[in-house]
């Protein structure tokens, strides 16, 4: 009997446990709310950049929304779909050294189902045989997903000079 007693209060605390947990999301003020859509959408975005540091275009692709469209500098059309912006990026990591990197002057802004990360970068790259360093500005939109997943929406990279 002591046993079943047991095991009826360990229900009864997680029951207790998970309704607590539940209510402390419901009852998340807006701010809280967005700053932690904020910070999950930023890791979501420091992954993306690791990813393509390591030239990982297969978890890439599995980080772009399905709708995903891409503009980079220079070029006069917009990249539509996972596979044209992933062959967009494959073909940009070819011609570099590396991705972008530091992000300087980063700004996130948090809307309803979107997260905006803008930012300034500097990237080595070969220009005529020689290394060089450019310096550029990115603007990353992160959709929703299902179970809360961030999936890049767009991206815009243009340079400067």
């Amino acid at each position: 009997m002591s046993l079943i007693i047991v095991l009826q209060a360990l229900v009864v605390i997680t029951i207790v446990i998970a309704a607590a947990m539940m209510a402390r999301t419901y009852f998340r003020t807006d701010t809280e709310q967005q700053d932690l859509w904020k910070k999950s959408a930023e890791n979501q975005n420091d992954a993306l950049n690791k990813v393509i540091k390591e030239r990982d275009i297969t978890t890439f692709k599995e980080m772009l929304d399905p709708d995903v469209t891409r503009f980079y500098a220079k070029l006069p059309f917009r990249a539509e779909g996972t596979k044209a912006v992933a062959d967009m990026m494959k073909s940009q990591l070819e011609g570099n050294e590396g991705p972008p990197e530091p992000m300087m002057y980063k700004k996130v802004q948090s809307y309803a189902n979107c997260i905006v990360i803008t930012y300034a970068f500097i990237m080595k790259i070969t220009k005529e045989g020689k290394p060089a360093d450019v310096t550029g500005k990115t603007t990353r939109v992160w959709s929703r997903g299902k179970g809360g997943r961030w999936f890049l929406a767009h991206e815009h990279v243009s340079f400067n000079g």
